[in-house]
């Protein structure tokens, strides 16, 4: 009896595996994205804009340093709110 259900089994995966590869019921995968021309990498690090907390990449932000640390925007407009503040609290 243990038998039949052991052999159903391995029936049953052999099945399965050939059913998957014949109507490729892979998992999906994952390709990197194409060198846009840029360096070795395309993949650059991502930064939070210090007002909007927009995620934009290193060259995209518009750096500005205050005290000693750098702060990263995306636009012209954050920076200028973020001057803003920072004169009101002083």
């Amino acid at each position: 009896m243990i038998w039949r259900v052991i052999l159903a089994l391995i029936v049953l995966y052999v099945m399965y595996r050939v059913l998957k590869k014949m109507f490729r019921l892979e998992t999906r995968k994952v390709t990197p994205l194409k060198d846009q021309g840029k360096g070795d990498s395309s993949m650059e690090d991502l930064v939070e804009d210090t007002v909007c907390h927009t995620y934009l990449p290193v060259s995209k932000a518009i750096v500005w340093e205050d005290e000693g640390t750098k702060k990263f925007f995306c636009s012209e407009e954050c920076l200028k709110i973020y001057r803003e503040s920072k004169k009101k609290k002083v």
